[in-house]
């Protein structure tokens, strides 16, 4: 009882200093995972390889415990901490692939050089969304750490297929959190909720051109997102802004092309 904002300092143990940085090595973690792939190696021009995973990461901190760097929110007490990894991700599926046409050396030469001998390449990756945490955004439980979780007052989920415009203003129930009480570090466990899902798909295509016996030319067509997916980022999740609260602002790069020319000699 008594314990305000104001009054920080004087609750600390050691009342004539500020924040003090208190370095363990005593947390745990935990991983578990099945682990899939598959591989052609090259043959008739083509190779790829493909992996999924099936995991889950549980820990109290994803990073190093130090201010500003991922500070356990519940001091004295990690165990409330114990939540699934900040980059848990429950299923993720990678696949590439290099195919070469055939350099058709008997063909004429402008069907030699404007089809044959070509190579391709792609990337795909795709992925679950990334946990994050709901925070209060006052410092509430006047622990002078400044990073309090909400309080559930509701469910958090949202009814699926509604239009991405909706879903970009309001990715989850905001209404279902409110400031924590007084005295408290939030009901809300860390990592309660996972945001939008990551699929990517890169594609390159690349032919040598030999102008004589040491000189060689190489043209490369890069194309990075190439299906212009939008990837979207965590959205904002600190009730004390309601303005933001629950938007998604920000997204992964677009598509990127890229040409490039090499000489070689």
């Amino acid at each position: 009882s008594g314990s305000t904002v104001a009054n920080i300092q004087q609750r600390r143990p050691y009342a004539d200093y500020g924040s003090i940085l208190n370095a363990y090595s005593d947390s745990n973690s935990s991983y578990h995972a099945l682990q899939l792939s598959v591989e052609r190696r090259a043959s008739a021009n083509l190779s790829f390889e493909a992996n999924y995973t099936w995991s889950k990461s549980i820990d109290e901190a994803s990073v190093d415990p130090t201010p500003g760097q991922g500070t356990s929110i519940v001091p004295y007490g990690r165990w409330a901490n114990r939540a699934v990894s900040d980059f848990d991700t429950p299923h993720r599926f990678v696949a590439s692939y290099v195919y070469a046409l055939p350099r058709l050396s008997g063909a004429n030469a402008l069907l030699r050089n404007a089809i044959g001998g070509w190579e391709s390449s792609g990337f795909l990756t795709a992925q679950s969304g990334m946990p994050f945490s709901v925070l209060s955004g006052t410092d509430r439980s006047f622990s002078g750490i400044g990073a309090d979780y909400a309080d559930v007052a509701g469910k958090p989920s949202l009814a699926g297929g509604r239009p991405k415009k909706d879903v970009l203003a309001r990715y989850f129930n905001t209404a279902a959190f409110a400031p924590n009480a007084l005295g408290t570090f939030g009901t809300s466990p860390r990592n309660v909720l996972r945001g939008p899902g990551y699929a990517n798909l890169d594609l390159g295509v690349m032919k040598r051109f030999r102008i004589r016996e040491r000189f060689v030319t190489q043209f490369r067509l890069e194309t990075f997102n190439a299906l212009n997916h939008p990837n979207f980022n965590n959205p904002f999740a600190t009730v004390s802004t309601p303005s933001r609260f629950g938007k998604i602002e920000s997204a992964n790069s677009p598509r990127i092309l890229q040409l490039a020319l090499k000489f070689s000699f």
